[in-house]
């Protein structure tokens, strides 16, 4: 080893401001002919993975939507075919069609917002959960804790009203279908 090569830097950090200005600085180092790790490919590599489990989560999600709209959709006819003589003596007594329209659609429209609320309120009750757990195993460690989820009001708000609007869509048909009853053989039916 000769004595001028002691004096060359084997390894050295350099901080940059933000996202663009480290790319910079890892080109221009590069340039001068150092090998350059930075964080922002594991960044990248982390951002990636989120993106697949996203997306994973969102194909999940559209099942699980399909499958309660379609559960959904059986309740109300079924309450349909309970109803039948009650929605016959509401007719006798004078209730539009509109009004019975209404009625289960407005009940469509509740089912689906009350699922809403309660869905979110578990999401939120087990997010913190875990994020309480997770906290505690990091303080146990020594380090400090995170907040792993958050969720934007926009977002809370869309998954209260989301549901409600899936509901609307899945009573029109049912709603329909009890406005068309004939009160004669809705009184007769058994």
């Amino acid at each position: 080893v000769k004595p001028y090569d002691l004096l060359k830097p084997v390894q050295f950090k350099v901080m940059a401001i933000d996202r663009d200005s480290v790319v910079l600085v890892q080109q221009a180092v590069m340039a001068k002919g150092y090998q350059v790790e930075s964080l922002l490919d594991t960044l990248d590599d982390a951002r990636r993975v989120f993106r697949y489990v996203t997306f994973g989560l969102v194909v999940i999600a559209v099942i699980a939507l399909l499958v309660a709209a379609i559960g959904m959709f059986n309740t109300l006819t079924i309450a349909l075919l309970e109803r039948t003589r009650e929605i016959g003596i509401m007719k006798a007594i004078g209730v539009t069609n509109t009004a019975v329209r209404r009625l289960f659609l407005t009940e469509s429209v509740l089912i689906g917002f009350f699922g809403g609320i309660f869905g979110v309120g578990l999401g939120l009750g087990v997010s913190w959960l875990f994020g309480m757990f997770v906290n505690r195993l990091a303080n146990f460690y020594g380090t400090s804790g995170v907040d792993i989820f958050q969720f934007s009001t926009l977002f809370l708000l869309s998954m209260v009203l989301y549901p409600g609007l899936l509901g609307l869509a899945t009573g029109l048909y049912p709603s329909v279908r009890a406005a068309r009853l004939n009160p004669l053989n809705a009184l007769r039916y058994e």
